[in-house]
């Protein structure tokens, strides 16, 4: 179908992603063409069409504003032109877009005030640019801004809620109570864009208010850095451990074993940011050479793009692990070879694991002797306070044949209760209860009964840590793949108990208290601003470290939506 007589003809494309907030839908050409492509909902160079109709169901250039609500057919017709992204760069001016780079980001989330964008019209084959410039009071609803209060003082705020009618928006002051929120107009001068009024000129001479309490320079989207660091910065046992020198103890026997990866670089790096933080006299540190490091550890992390909080946990607990590593005492050398044939027996798809029987004694002392055996192959710092074992159950419902499978590991998902998705409150202990609850798995083959049976799968923790480590799962995989859940999930800062999800009836009763959270402030795992709250092992007050910023908060303000991961330390 030719709809103008100087193009081409329209062709048919599949639409295999629609992301409603930014209003865009990614296209695949159905004729020789591999590649995907980012069209906006209101582009003209879409028309919707019905798989049996030879023409357009609608002509959306002249609906555009009700564009996306039509966009319902799994077939649309491919637009005339194919459309290209490029970012600015310091050096060479232009810089072609990633897909991971631009994907559901606008240019206030990508921190830019323009982009080129590049249209080849399939007529001559030529590229045509055009410069989009972004203004900031283009506000969406998690924005950060900052914003000046009645008192003429200017503090960061975030967009709760946008009103087309009147262009205003309704603000709250970060860290202070909701009853300051307010709504203002977009071109109010009480509204400037984020970091230009709020930005903290510190003085190398200037000593921390609390020790411990340095701010850490933001080298270009690295709070997600910052924010880690110190909420390990502020678990007491992790810390003394480095500031007190132990870890050197540790080094030399790793340094010479040719199988070390990193060669103690990222424990030493560390070491020295942690002996920054605190023994400085000065109240803010930039910390590159931990920045060059995780880059060196893991490429995806060089460069200046935003990143996942959580996974940056799992690299440092893996690399410090590595580094950090002591070797099996050679008396103990015989018994380690033992151990690990035996526990070898029974391992899946990978993981160390090990079937259990049906006796209660034997299983018993089989769950004991995991733990003893990972503890010997795996002795480090990360293993003494932050290593918890995971215990997953499936049994027979028929014969009650019981299969045992432990995992050891540093950080503990939570997916928060999928009816609470989009408004509900819930509790860090729902999220317990969702996961402990059995699930019903039918049509697998049991051994014993040598034929297909139903069978129930649970979850329980076999070993608990010095330091918990949970994470609120807030991202979402597939379809919604980055978009964040922001259910307000309540949890407690003292006396967490875990009995609930206990496996071992000797570790019930043990509680745990807040020292630290990690805070996201955004929609997406990509984008966004991190922060942490941590309670100072020294004075036993609560502080906020917002990069360079280090401010004494109220313990009723660590609570809030923006949780994402929480850090508990072990009552003794």
């Amino acid at each position: 179908m030719d709809l103008d007589g100087d193009l081409p003809p329209w062709h048919l494309a599949t639409i295999n992603l629609i992301h409603s907030n930014k209003r865009q839908v990614r296209v695949k050409y159905n004729i020789r063409e591999k590649t995907e492509y980012w069209f906006h909902s209101d582009s003209t160079e879409l028309l919707s069409c019905s798989i049996t109709k030879k023409k357009p169901a609608h002509d959306f250039g002249e609906r555009p504003d009700k564009l996306f609500d039509e966009i319902t057919e799994e077939k649309v017709y491919s637009p005339r032109e194919i459309v290209r992204l490029w970012l600015p760069h310091r050096r060479y001016g232009w810089e072609l877009a990633k897909e991971e780079d631009h994907m559901f980001k606008s240019l206030a989330e990508l921190k830019l005030t323009e982009l080129l964008l590049e249209r080849r019209k399939r007529s001559n084959g030529k590229w045509v640019r055009v410069v989009e410039k972004h203004d900031w009071r283009d506000l969406e609803r998690g924005d950060l801004v900052d914003a000046k209060d009645t008192m003429k003082k200017w503090y960061e705020a975030e967009v709760i809620e946008c009103r087309s009618e009147d262009n205003t928006v309704f603000v709250h002051y970060v860290g202070f109570s909701k009853k300051w929120d307010e709504w203002l107009n977009i071109n109010s001068s009480r509204l400037a864009k984020h970091g230009t009024m709020t930005v903290q000129k510190y003085d190398s001479n200037t000593p921390p208010m609390v020790r411990g309490g340095v701010g850490l320079v933001n080298l270009g989207n690295t709070c997600y850095m910052n924010s880690i660091v110190q909420c390990l910065s502020n678990c007491a046992d992790f810390t003394e451990y480095f500031l007190d020198q132990s870890y050197l103890q540790d080094l030399p026997q790793l340094l010479s074993s040719s199988a070390a990866r990193g060669g103690g670089m990222m424990a030493t790096t560390l070491a020295e940011l942690l002996q920054r933080l605190w023994n400085s006299q000065t109240s803010v540190f930039p910390p590159r050479a931990l920045k060059k490091m995780i880059g060196k550890a893991n490429p995806d992390f060089k460069g200046s793009r935003q990143q996942d909080a959580s996974e940056l946990l799992v690299l440092l607990f893996d690399r410090l692990s590595s580094d950090l590593k002591r070797p099996p005492a050679a008396n103990d050398a015989a018994a380690a070879v033992a151990n690990n044939k035996i526990e070898d027996i029974g391992k899946k798809e990978g993981k160390e694991g090990k079937e259990k029987k049906d006796c209660p004694v034997k299983q018993e002392k089989e769950k004991s002797s995991y733990w003893e055996s990972y503890r010997k192959k795996n002795d480090s710092i990360i293993t003494d306070l932050m290593t918890y074992v995971e215990q997953q159950t499936t049994m027979c419902l028929t014969c009650n044949k019981t299969h045992i499978i432990n995992t050891a590991s540093q950080v503990l998902q939570l997916s928060i209760p999928p009816s609470s998705f989009w408004s509900s409150t819930v509790s860090l202990k729902d999220c317990f209860e969702l996961y402990k609850k059995k699930e019903v798995l039918e049509g697998l083959t049991c051994e014993r009964c040598n034929r297909k049976q139903k069978k129930v799968k649970y979850t329980r923790i076999a070993h608990l840590p010095d330091i918990l480590v949970i994470t609120l799962n807030r991202f979402r995989m597939g379809y919604y793949s980055g978009q964040k859940v922001s259910t307000y999930v309540e949890f407690p800062l003292h006396e967490l108990k875990l009995d609930g999800v206990i496996e071992n009836d000797e570790l019930k009763g043990i509680n745990y208290d807040l020292v630290a959270v990690s805070n996201h402030i955004g929609r997406t795992n990509k984008a966004g601003h991190y922060t942490a709250y941590a309670k100072s092992p020294i004075n036993k007050k609560w502080y906020k470290f917002d990069d360079t910023r280090v401010n004494e908060v109220r313990r009723d303000y660590v609570v809030t939506d923006k949780a994402y991961i929480l850090f508990y330390k072990r009552r003794r």
